[in-house]
């Protein structure tokens, strides 16, 4: 769960406690509910999203390319959440396709850019590893403007 999670229980405690118990209830128990589900959704997302790692490349010290199967089709400009249990068992990051659509397998490139891609760098080339996938997210729309009847991307 993310760390905003975590601030819950004091300041639903600190904010209720002047309300009499009926009232208290009423306005404790449907972000309780939330809170219990989204744990829940989780964990089902946690075991149910697992797929094989086909190859590690290492480009530079800095750069690598993930290669897993794919188990779901997507367009063009969309993305990912990822999960590497090996580098941390709980973040989830975003991650662009950087394959084509119509590709046998789903492909990222990711930079070093700090503690979780600085450990997704550092898995060797040899390795097999089983990672998550939860996708595809984002609309892929064009929509023309009226600046010079160009077109513009517009990824939602």
């Amino acid at each position: 769960m993310s760390k905003s999670h975590t601030c819950f229980w004091p300041f639903s405690s600190l904010t209720t406690y002047p309300f009499p118990r009926p009232l208290m209830l009423a306005f404790i128990l449907p972000g309780l509910a939330m809170y219990c589900l989204d744990g829940v959704l989780l964990l089902m997302r946690y075991w149910t999203r697992s797929t094989k790692t086909i190859s590690i490349t290492q480009y530079d010290e800095s750069l690598c390319k993930l290669e897993v199967e794919k188990r779901f089709s997507y367009k063009s400009g969309q993305y990912a959440f990822i999960l590497v249990p090996r580098v941390s068992r709980w973040q989830w990051h975003p991650i662009s396709f950087s394959s084509a659509p119509q590709e046998r397998t789903i492909t990222f490139h990711i930079r070093d850019t700090g503690h979780w891609s600085r450990g997704i760098n550092r898995l060797s080339e040899e390795e097999s590893c089983t990672i998550k996938v939860e996708g595809p997210y984002g609309k892929v729309r064009v929509k023309p403007t009226a600046e010079r009847s160009a077109n513009r991307l517009s990824i939602t």
